[in-house]
């Protein structure tokens, strides 16, 4: 009898044995599925590191082209706003010097010459002054000289005004003044520069 209860408590023991040792042979297959799945994981993250340092350095490079070509444009945009300062100073000087040499006549309405300022000017002075025919020696800047003949001293004047000089008629005795000074060739042409210049 006592050898009957022996055989139970033996084969008992053996069967929690084996049931120890599926456990365990469960418990160590998903061990190794778990750490199948985190190496899996690890190398899904060094993938996705790789590919983040990949696009890290791309935008390194694009971030220090773009730094560059940020520097060459700021460099462009002063050289461009140094041009554009000269340019208008340059246009500025040109309008300044086109107004110093703009011819205005008391009574005259500004644009009445349209496109055709000496023209204007011309049948201006034919209109407003009768001066008999005039001959003068006109002396350029060079030193050199010619003759003009004019139908009249309204041509003179219009000639002198086209050189630079400033021709005013006050009234008829200032005119007769004017007439007989470039009749008898005592006049003085003066040039831009200040100088004076008489009859040869």
């Amino acid at each position: 009898m006592p050898h009957e209860e022996e055989e139970p408590v033996g084969s008992g023991i053996l069967e929690e044995i084996r049931r120890l040792r599926q456990e365990h042979k469960d418990a160590a297959a998903d061990n190794k599925q778990a750490l199948a799945r985190v190496e899996k994981s690890i190398q899904d993250v060094a993938k996705q590191m790789s590919t983040l340092e990949k696009r890290t350095s791309e935008l390194e490079t694009r971030v220090g082209n773009t730094e560059d070509r940020m520097t060459q444009l700021e460099k462009a945009v002063v050289y461009l706003l140094q041009s554009e300062a000269k340019v208008a100073a340059k246009c500025n000087e040109l309008e300044a010097r086109g107004r110093r040499k703009n011819i205005r006549i008391h009574g005259v309405e500004e644009r009445a010459e349209k496109n055709d300022v000496v023209g204007f000017v011309k049948e201006l002075i034919r209109s407003k002054l009768d001066l008999p025919t005039a001959q003068l020696r006109i002396f350029s800047e060079d030193g050199t000289n010619r003759t003009e003949t004019f139908a009249s001293l309204k041509d003179a004047a219009s000639m002198l005004r086209n050189m630079g000089i400033s021709v005013v008629e006050e009234d008829e005795s200032e005119s007769e003044k004017i007439r007989h000074d470039i009749l008898s060739g005592n006049w003085t042409l003066v040039t831009s520069q200040g100088q004076s210049k008489g009859p040869a």
